[in-house]
């Protein structure tokens, strides 16, 4: 079975398993990021979301205050919201497409003004939205605004003119689990333009460090952040995958580690106070290293899916533009039938068709108790979707692109028999 997604380790993050790492590493880390995206300041933290609590946690208690996001995103960023006080307003998506309009921001932002503390575009599966316009609007017309451009899946995805996404914020998220485009296993990472912001977010984030930074608990984090490198590394391998898979699917098992929400509640995770260790940022590092290569295969993977799905009026793909970094390659299924056919038959020839962002947040139990209006699109647009894999290029030591190309031709041909053998109930 070839995964969906992949930490794309190899022999190297393997090796490194095995000898001490400095913690100086997470201040390297936070430096790579810095020059990544050209912001003064980056802050690592044990999750993407964390840095986002107490991004907000700066800018104020947030009484009164709204911070805008997209209906369709990752859940954890609205749960980040609520507990730092603020309340959050979701934007639907457009009709056939993923994520909000423009123009839908500069709705609520003339409808809201400066009640509103931040605005979050979001480049979901890589994706690059239109940033350049709504940050020039929303900084001529609500300068005190703090606009922060999720890049969690996007990371240093780029427009038509080749600008990076985070280049038009104040500031950027970026999530960095073993799923994400670039990873230290666990952790994310915050960067952020202003020195003054940038210093009240460490300022909070130290005072509210718990004893899960003192030595023997860091020790503990580094022991068990190897182990699962180690685990993965052998895991999402093919030969591997194919328990795994079964185990996912059938069992609770591994709940533990691919559940990051409960439908039914607004949290953080226990340990959200906590920091990066230096193996992890040492993992993060060798990751970023990989990262160019690793978007380049990837972006010739999406190609070759937008040139297959031309055939198919019945399949919605993104368009494919050359700055996308493609964390995912999502398609709108025409109906619930297509899509569960679709990864039915590809799982009978070895390909895992993933579902993933497969809710509309104010849809979810513990938003809707909150009385938040329904998304239509967004809900839609959330059964419908399937994201083909982009990992036939990694986990591979050797020949990677011939074996990517053999793939890519079983895929291709697996897929139109799928697409040939769907008969419409």
């Amino acid at each position: 079975m070839i995964p969906r997604l992949s930490p794309n380790y190899n022999i190297q993050e393997c090796l490194s398993t095995m000898l001490p790492a400095s913690s100086n590493n997470v201040v390297k880390l936070e430096y790579a990021f810095c020059l990544r995206t050209q912001h003064q300041n980056a802050i690592a933290f044990r999750y993407g979301r964390s840095g986002l609590y107490y991004l907000l946690k700066a800018l104020g208690d947030g009484t009164g205050k709204y911070v805008v996001i997209p209906a369709y995103s990752c859940v954890v960023v609205a749960h980040a919201v609520v507990e730092a006080g603020y309340t959050p307003i979701f934007l639907d998506n457009e009709v056939d497409k993923l994520q909000p309009s423009n123009q839908a921001y500069f709705d609520i932002l003339k409808e809201h003004g400066p009640q509103i503390a931040m605005i979050v575009p979001t480049h979901l599966f890589g994706i690059t939205e239109d940033a350049q316009e709504l940050y020039e609007y929303t900084k001529q017309h609500y300068p005190d605004i703090f606009v922060l451009q999720d890049c969690a899946h996007g990371f240093f995805c780029k427009d038509d003119n080749g600008t990076t996404a985070a280049h038009y914020g104040d500031g950027a998220l970026f999530g960095m689990n073993i799923s994400k485009l670039a990873n230290s296993v666990k952790g994310g990472m915050i960067t952020i333009i202003d020195d003054k912001i940038a210093a009240k977010v460490r300022e909070l984030h130290n005072a509210d460090l718990q004893g899960g930074t003192s030595k023997p608990n860091m020790v503990l984090q580094s022991v068990i952040a190897r182990i699962y490198t180690l685990a993965a590394y052998f895991a999402f391998k093919p030969l591997f995958y194919d328990l795994l898979h079964w185990l996912q699917k059938n069992t609770k098992l591994l709940s533990s580690q691919t559940d990051y929400y409960n439908e039914d509640e607004i949290t953080l995770p226990q340990d959200y106070k906590g920091a990066m260790c230096g193996f992890e940022a040492n993992i993060g590092l060798k990751s970023l290293e990989k990262y160019n290569q690793r978007i380049a295969y990837r972006q010739h993977i999406a190609q070759r899916y937008s040139d297959l799905l031309e055939a198919y009026s019945n399949l919605t793909p993104p368009e494919y533009h050359p700055g996308y970094s493609w964390s995912h390659y999502p398609v709108l299924c025409a109906n619930i039938d297509l899509k569960r056919h679709i990864i039915k038959a590809l799982a009978k020839s070895g390909f895992e068709i993933g579902e993933i962002v497969d809710y509309s947040i104010p849809d979810m139990a513990c938003y809707k108790a909150l009385k938040y209006p329904s998304c239509p699109n967004a809900l839609k647009h959330a059964e419908l979707v399937i994201n083909l894999p982009l990992t036939l290029a990694e986990n591979l030591d050797l020949n990677i692109v011939k074996t990517m190309e053999a793939r890519l031709s079983k895929f291709e041909k697996a897929f139109s028999k799928a697409m040939d053998d769907f008969k419409q109930p």
